[in-house]
């Protein structure tokens, strides 16, 4: 006779299922590097010596592309190679995540937290992509449990790991200055209410900010970014807005599933605040918050609070992949809330749920193209001939194009000019677009073309500073040249859109 199986062991087995899955998403990208992978992998090419400079005309700190120019110095530049640093960065953030979790409500909510940010899609998408969100992610999620064994005990060790992983987060990416600045005011207000631990909690705040002062050296290209670069590509933010959409992305974006997901979020937040369980369906709500996840919750939403009141206050966009230094402590604080759900399987149901729509969602985002560089650069490969001119209006196509291309032949033009081949240029982009006449670029494609050369458009409408001047490109080479041939068209699925157009010599 079989012997029965318990719970536990199917929890078991379904824990380890869930998170095999979700590190099986993260080696799946459906498409080659977008814009902004693809200038990630150019700038982690340059000596270690000129990134400062070439980050002064795009804008992050220099962290995560010393660690991709190390890694590519290994394992080479290709797609799956670069990709695969954030992989790994993302496979290491999950045993923090447990033990922040084992931390904050024992081995049950260790063991939600590790499913949640196994299979978030959020998680998933930059575990997946050559940026550092996924390495903003694993510091903020370090360093929030570093600050924690500093609490409990402040030896020098525990301090100096406290000191050295706070520059680490504020130069992998802005937004965690926010964070830091939160766990310190968290930290603050926790040694004034409690006297018995202030003596330690004065200690971990004081090695955040003396280890935060190394990142001082890097302060004058921040300023110069923040005056010079910004965000031309987007407008500003709302801060209604700015929330809404970072649940989506954490429930996996605008789809029927990511909503039910950011829905299902927002409930479970709701309970971990307010609710206590009094009977297997009856939760009982205070307003004034219940213990358990006061201080993750006051974490998430102060860094956001800080980082959305900066981008209002200075007219800049937000997008909610800055908020992947706040994704570890919003699930901390989602497997509470799933916690206090009083029926056992109304629990197990929501977390199946939650996996369920993550697994969706995390799908959905690897089969959606990020770019059509790669397919713009095989028909350029395949038909350019020396002679012919290639031009990119805006520039920002041209980054994923030509990393892919194998044979880049004929002339390439960009408008507006001034940025290199493999990246953009982002000082005073907008004011550059202004002073850029359109008139002028299409006459020196066509002198460029001559008589006997074809010219290649690749194109996109609608993006941001170019009030239409790429569509008077277009319409003058028509002109000029009669009717474009349309070698590749525009995918509407496509993150990033390319229109690949052909004007036959005349």
């Amino acid at each position: 006779m079989e012997r029965p199986v318990r719970a536990g062991g199917f929890t078991t087995v379904a824990t380890i299922a869930a998170v095999a899955v979700g590190i099986g998403l993260r080696t799946w990208a459906g498409s080659s590097l977008w814009l902004d992978e693809a200038i990630s992998v150019d700038i982690a090419q340059l000596p270690l010596t000129d990134l400062p400079e070439a980050l002064r005309h795009d804008g992050h700190p220099p962290l995560y592309y010393v660690l991709l120019h190390g890694w590519t110095q290994l394992f080479g530049t290709g797609d799956v190679a670069v990709r695969a640093l954030s992989g790994v960065i993302s496979l290491a953030t999950l045993p923090v995540v447990w033990c922040l979790g084992r931390r904050l409500g024992g081995r049950t909510t260790a063991a939600v937290v590790l499913v949640l940010m196994a299979t978030s899609p959020f998680a998933i998408r930059y575990a997946s992509e050559a940026r550092m969100y996924a390495l903003a992610t694993l510091l903020a999620a370090t360093c929030h449990l570093a600050v924690l064994r500093a609490e409990e005990r402040p030896t020098s060790g525990r301090l100096a790991v406290v000191a050295g992983l706070a520059p680490a987060l504020l130069l992998t990416h802005y937004w965690g200055a926010w964070f830091v600045a939160s766990l310190l005011a968290v930290l603050l207000v926790a040694a004034r209410r409690r006297p018995a631990a202030r003596r330690a909690r004065l200690a971990t705040a004081a090695a955040l900010v003396v280890g935060s002062l190394p990142a001082l050296a890097w302060l004058p290209v921040a300023l110069h970014q923040a005056d010079h670069t910004g965000t031309p590509w987007a407008r500003s933010v709302e801060p209604f807005d700015a929330v809404f959409d970072t649940l989506l992305d954490l429930g996996g974006g605008k789809w029927l599933g990511g909503r039910l997901a950011a829905l299902v979020l927002v409930v479970t937040l709701g309970l971990a605040l307010a609710a206590r369980p009094v009977a297997r369906w009856r939760v009982e709500l205070d307003l004034r918050t219940v213990p358990g996840a006061r201080r993750e919750a006051a974490l998430a939403a102060t860094t956001l609070v800080l980082g959305v009141g900066a981008a209002v206050a200075t007219a800049s966009a937000f997008q909610p992949r800055y908020a992947a230094v706040v994704v570890p402590t919003t699930l901390l604080v989602v497997a509470v809330g799933v916690g206090r759900v009083p029926d056992r399987r109304l629990r197990a149901a929501s977390v199946v749920l939650l996996v369920v729509l993550g697994v969706a969602g995390a799908v959905r985002a690897a089969e959606t193209p990020r770019t059509q560089g790669d397919q713009v650069a095989v028909a350029l490969d395949a038909g350019v001939a020396l002679g012919d001119v290639v031009a990119y209006c805006p520039d920002q196509l041209r980054p994923s194009v030509e990393r892919v291309r194998r044979e880049p032949t004929g002339t390439s033009l960009t408008f507006p000019s001034g940025s290199p081949p493999g990246r953009i240029d982002w000082v005073d982009y907008t004011e550059r677009i202004a002073a850029s006449s359109t008139d002028e670029f299409v006459d020196d494609v066509l002198a460029r073309a001559g008589s006997d050369g074809a010219v290649w458009l690749v194109f996109a409408e609608g993006y941001r500073g170019f009030d239409g001047a790429c569509e008077e490109i277009r319409t003058a080479l028509g002109r000029a040249r009669g009717t474009g041939t349309e070698v590749v068209e525009v995918d509407e699925s496509a993150y990033e859109k390319h229109l690949l157009e052909r004007f036959d010599p005349g």
